[in-house]
């Protein structure tokens, strides 16, 4: 079993797009930049309408490597209450797949902006559990080299930034990888640590 745990801080240039408040603001441009004055914050109209949605998706398709293969993908997007028109949306993205070879893929991937974007906290929690098969190292490698083996992969991936000029944000990552082969093949290559 390995274990692998990074952490580290980052700093990340961000080239972020301005979103209108709507459609029917697009030909408006003063919407599409932060106001540049404490007077220009205040009176009505300047803070953005609460403003949340969900997108679903299913997903179906089939390949001889996972045979037919099903689950749904979404996203929830929304803006906290009280933020600017043009504070990007914050998303939660999530994903689950089943196959009928006992194929299993699932994640959420939060991406949170807080007080007008200046703080960031993202995250990725993923499980795979996703049976395969080795042939060998090479490009030569026999057929009959054919090892089944059910690798298992934990992912948790933790961030927070705080934007210290516009568009420079700082902050910490945490990553944490956990890869472990659950099932071998008897007698195979890597059941013998020789690989």
């Amino acid at each position: 079993m390995r274990w692998v745990a990074i952490g580290g801080l980052s700093l990340s240039p961000t080239i972020g797009m301005a979103q209108a408040a709507d459609s029917t603001h697009l030909a408006d441009s003063s919407r599409l930049t932060k106001p540049t004055s404490a007077a220009s914050t205040t009176g009505p109209g300047t803070r953005g309408k609460h403003r949340n949605g969900f997108l679903a998706l299913p997903i179906i398709y089939y390949r001889p490597e996972t045979k037919l293969a099903f689950g749904g993908a979404g996203i929830y997007y929304f803006r906290p209450r009280n933020s600017l028109p043009e504070t990007r949306a914050s998303r939660i993205r999530a994903g689950l797949i089943y196959t009928t070879a006992n194929q299993i893929i699932a994640k959420i991937q939060p991406q949170i902006f807080l007080e007008d974007e200046k703080y960031f906290v993202s995250g990725d929690v993923s499980y795979f559990k996703f049976p395969d098969k080795f042939y060998g190292i090479g490009n030569d490698t026999p057929t009959a080299a054919e090892e089944d083996f059910i690798p298992q992969v934990f992912r948790f991936r933790a961030g927070f930034e705080y934007q210290f000029l516009p568009r420079i944000f700082g902050g910490i990552l945490y990553n944490f990888y956990n890869h472990r082969i659950l099932e071998y093949t008897e007698g195979g290559q890597l059941i013998d640590g020789t690989i």
